[in-house]
């Protein structure tokens, strides 16, 4: 996993890893939709906002552009932001 983040641009360690499953995994594995949960609005509010909007999909989508770039940037962004709140709480306990 640290490989495939590292290649993305994204720089963890071992702790931010463990600090990760330790918030959203029930176990030693990470399910997709455990995995997806991080990236859930907690409000219930903006929750059904998200949920209840369209997919909208690309006629052409091939495995090496699945999202635009402006896209997984902000994936990428938010999952720094996850990871660096988690180690703010963590340095709180």
């Amino acid at each position: 996993m640290l490989q495939h983040l590292s290649y993305l641009g994204i720089k963890l360690t071992d702790n931010d890893i463990v600090l990760f499953f330790a918030r959203y995994a029930d176990s030693q594995n990470l399910s997709y939709s455990q995995f997806s949960d991080a990236f859930l609005p907690t409000d219930g509010y903006f929750c059904r906002l998200l949920i209840s909007k369209r997919l909208t999909y690309s006629q052409q989508c091939s495995n090496l552009h699945t999202f635009s770039d402006p896209t997984i940037h902000m994936y990428l962004s938010l999952f720094e932001s996850i990871i660096s709140v988690e180690r703010a709480a963590e340095s709180i306990k």
